[in-house]
Parts: structure tokens; sequence; C-alpha cells
């Protein structure tokens, strides 16, 4: 299992038949807006893994204690709100949460995150790790080594991997007129049945200062977003949407950005994850 992960997975391995099979009683998920919308319940189930760590030992503000766990290496600064009323907060190894942050449960903030000062995190929330995060944060999902670190609103959303979103980049979750939203798929439009549905968002995605992304926004791997005005709801992985104009990303300056950027953490480029955004690139 591990070591054919670690190997390169089905990117540089071929299936096999011979894996064993187990039936397992879990929620399916066909659309990332319902992974969303399921993650305060799965952080309730979660909760019973973290009762090894503590309550925080901190001068923070610490309301509902009982339903706070923090690894022992967490950081909570003096004057930030930890809020597990609504339901419990747990808090991964080496996580830094800053003076004046609020953060409500139910949260899952993975390791090694930094939260800053000032950041309004609310329930509904799981954080990969080594996310930094600003700003005001609702009911999403960001995966690892994502920075949303400027104000801004940021809710009912799905973040993937290595994106960093500009200072001041804002999503609207809500439409004016409170009918359900629509998302395209694959082509195809889907009614979410829901009045609460924000952004999509794939790996190595950068958006500029000042970003507004509206209700429903799909927007697909490697893709820079400077936009004039609010950027189309659906955009191809590996655009280029500078002011009005969109074309596609060149795949040598893309692949030597997505090293660069995890050269500076300290990590490599694998050769799986490169062909994985290649085969995405080729499509």
């Amino acid at each position: 299992g591990q070591k054919w992960i670690e190997s390169g997975g089905p990117i540089l391995n071929d299936l096999k038949n011979d894996y064993a099979r187990s039936d397992l009683n879990t929620p399916v998920v066909e659309f990332l807006w319902e992974a969303v919308a399921l993650t305060k319940q799965q952080i309730e189930k979660d909760f019973q893994f973290f009762m090894e760590f503590s309550s925080p030992d901190s001068d923070a503000i610490l309301i509902n204690r009982e339903n706070i766990f923090a690894h022992k290496s967490v950081i909570i600064s003096k004057g930030a709100v930890i809020d597990a009323s609504k339901g419990p907060v747990m808090i991964a190894n080496d996580t830094i949460v800053k003076p004046l942050s609020y953060l409500e449960g139910p949260l899952y903030l993975g390791k090694k995150c930094i939260v800053e000062p000032m950041t309004q995190i609310k329930g509904g929330c799981s954080i990969g790790p080594v996310c930094r995060l600003g700003g005001e944060v609702n009911s999403v999902i960001i995966q690892g080594w994502t920075n949303k670190v400027h104000d801004g609103h940021l809710g009912d959303a799905y973040l993937g991997q290595w994106v960093n979103l500009g200072a001041g980049t804002v999503n609207s979750n809500l439409k004016n007129n409170y009918s359900d939203i629509d998302v395209m798929v694959n082509g195809t439009k889907i009614n979410t049945g829901s009045k609460h549905i924000g952004c999509f968002i794939g790996d190595y995605v950068k958006t500029a200062i000042g970003t507004r992304l509206n209700t429903g926004t799909v927007i697909g791997t490697g893709s820079n977003i400077a936009f004039n005005g609010f950027p189309p709801k659906t955009i191809q992985p590996f655009s280029w949407c500078v002011g009005e104009k969109i074309r596609r990303n060149k795949w040598e300056a893309f692949i030597e950005t997505a090293k660069i950027v995890k050269n500076r953490r300290g990590l490599d480029l694998s050769p799986a994850e490169e062909k994985l955004l290649l085969n995405i690139f080729e499509v």
C-alpha cells in the first residue's frame, strides 16, 4: 500500500488485481461541494483519534476547553480565541496560532500551519499541512502547502495543493437572488441544490492581488489568474488569464516555476507528480 504510493502509485505502476478488498460504510462523494458539506460531521467522527492530544496550556481564550485538542508542540499566542462550543477543534503538531486570531469548531488544522494575526477560521474547515492562513475562512477544505495569507473571504470552497491566493482575493458563495448555484463539471452544468457554493481551485493555481471569484467558479490545475473584473466561472487547466485575455500556459515555464516553488520548501518535484501534471496538460 504505502510503498506502492511512494513509488508513484498508478502514475508509474500498473494496477494489479490481487489487492485485498473490503466493504466500507462511508458516504460516497461524487462532487467536491459534497465533500465540503460533509466536513463538519466528518471532523466530529475523527475527533476520537485526537483524544491522545491534550487541551492546550495557553493564555489564549479557550471556549469549551474539553473539546479542544492540540499537540504539545503547538503554539497558541495570548489573545487568540478558540471556540469549540459548536464542535471540536483539533490542531496538529508544530502549528502556530498568532495573537487575536479566532478559530471556531468543527475544525481540523494540520501540522506546521501558521495562522496570522486577526484571522477568522469559522466552523467546517479542514486545513492540510504547512498552510498559511489569514483573513476570513469558512467551510473550506484546503489541501497541503497552500497559502491564503492575506485579508479576503474564502467560503464554501475546495483548494488543492500549492495554491497561492494573492492579497485581497475573495470569493462569493451566495447569489443575490438566493437561488441554487450551478457548477460546470466536464462541460456539463450541474445544479448543486445548494445556495452556498464558493470556488474550486486546482493544484498550483495562483491568483493576483484583488482577484474576485464568482459563485461556483472552477479553476483548473496550473492556472494563473490576474483578470480585470470577475474571471470566467470555468477556467481550463494551465490557463494564463491576464487583463481580459486568456491563453494557454507554456509547459516549460509552468514546470520551472513549480520546481522553484517546491525547492523553496526543501522539496523536489517527483517524477510521478511531473508525469501526472503533464498528463493533465496534454488532455
